[in-house]
């Protein structure tokens, strides 16, 4: 259930009414509201979800009758339960044009406060269950949203990746060409490792598509941190020195996003000593 607490209307003409209610309803976890006239009710109704209506039938001008009826053909109003609340005839002619009118139930004067809070807290458990169904709903709409997003990612990262394969092939070819020490030859590793890296992050969109859930596996942190370090290091004018305590167990981790990780900390060093330096 969301933090807010649900809401009662009392609608009555007579404020000594209104108060009679309110002192049997304080003592539900509730937000009271109040109007004096059909017209006051309705107004607060388009602005506020009420859980249920508690109405008296008998006002000078809109009665509980019209109200209700003018509360059935407003789409916003026109699901909230009204409890009629009269003192006249309790026949069944004038029942019925009550529950033709648009109530779920009657209370009859003088109230019983018994009766009052059991009637009141049935309505107010079909209110929490109602937003019970409708947060399942949005969860459920937010569930559809990030699988349709999943099913593009992947497409995307299927695609990009055989873009790449046929990039590292032209690559690899070109290196037969090239002179062995040569600038050329440097450029086209410098070129493979790049796509080394694009290979990862393709890695990481399909890893999200199927759930965003990490792929874990028993791995050597040292070893990760030097094949990082290695890798950078081959494209880069500043110098990195790895000290790393020989008693590092290996752990569960999901080798490319952690790897992802450790290469983003050295472009960031990099980038912040433009002119070269030493990591350590």
């Amino acid at each position: 259930m969301p933090n807010t607490r649900a809401k009662i209307l009392i609608v009555d003409d007579r404020l000594e009414n209104i108060r009679a209610l309110e002192i049997t309803l304080q003592q539900l976890d509730i937000d009271i509201y109040s109007a004096l006239s059909g017209n006051a009710a309705l107004t607060l109704m388009v602005t506020h979800d009420f859980a249920v209506v508690l109405m008296d039938v008998q006002m000078p001008g809109m009665d509980g009758f019209e109200t209700a009826s003018l509360m059935q053909h407003n789409r916003q109003t026109r699901n909230i339960p009204i409890i009629f609340i009269t003192a006249i005839s309790k026949d069944e002619q004038h029942i019925f044009k009550g529950y033709q009118s648009g109530a779920v139930d009657y209370l009859f004067k003088p109230i019983n406060a018994d009766i009052l809070l059991c009637k009141v807290n049935v309505f107010l458990k079909l209110y929490e269950t109602r937003i019970e169904c409708e947060m399942m709903q949005e969860e459920v709409n937010r569930s559809k949203n990030l699988e349709s997003l999943g099913i593009l990612a992947g497409g995307i990262a299927h695609d990009f990746n055989n873009l790449l394969t046929a990039i590292f092939g032209n690559i690899e070819l070109a290196r037969k060409f090239s002179v062995p020490g040569g600038k050329a030859e440097l450029l086209l590793q410098n070129s493979s490792t790049a796509i080394d890296r694009s290979r990862e992050l393709t890695k990481q969109l399909l890893t999200f598509s199927k759930g965003g859930t990490p792929i874990k596996r028993a791995t050597s942190i040292t070893a990760l941190i030097t094949n990082a370090c290695s890798a950078f290091q081959a494209r880069s004018s500043s110098n990195v020195t790895i000290n790393i305590p020989q008693d590092i167990r290996s752990t569960k981790i999901d080798t490319e996003q952690i790897s992802q990780v450790f290469h983003s900390m050295l472009v960031n060093a990099d980038e912040a000593m433009p002119e070269g330096g030493k990591y350590q």
